[in-house]
């Protein structure tokens, strides 16, 4: 009985199977490997697409605040009306400087943007 077992063409069959196997099996394996580690570098580089798409819209608002900010000054020195009497007792000339004379017509903190404008003004003059 054992005979016809190891005889038969069943036996064969599942002794071909098993040398095919043996071959294929490091080759899946790798590709198995292959196949996980490229799904975690997609998934990486969404994070990365992902993280990037949400500072662009931080920067994007960041601007527009910017922008408002810029044209809300623009629109409050356009709006300043300025009467002769203080005008003319306000502006220092050469024999009566005033203290902190740079600093006294600007009051206001200047941004972070206008300081690097302002640096680059100075490189470029």
């Amino acid at each position: 009985m054992i005979k016809r077992l190891i005889d038969s063409q069943d036996h064969a069959n599942l002794v071909k199977n098993s040398q095919k196997y043996e071959k294929i099996k490091p080759k899946y394996d790798k590709l198995k490997l292959k196949a996980k580690e490229l799904k975690s570098q997609v998934k990486d580089k969404d994070n990365i697409i992902s993280k990037q798409n949400e500072l662009i819209s931080r920067k994007n608002k960041k601007l527009q605040e910017i922008q408002g900010t810029d044209q809300n000054q623009v629109d409050s020195v356009n709006n300043i009306s300025v009467s002769k009497d203080i005008e003319s007792t306000n502006i220092p000339n050469n024999n009566n400087p005033l203290p902190q004379q740079q600093n006294y017509y600007r009051k206001e903190k200047k941004s972070f943007f206008d300081k690097i404008l302002e640096k680059l003004n100075d490189i470029f003059d």
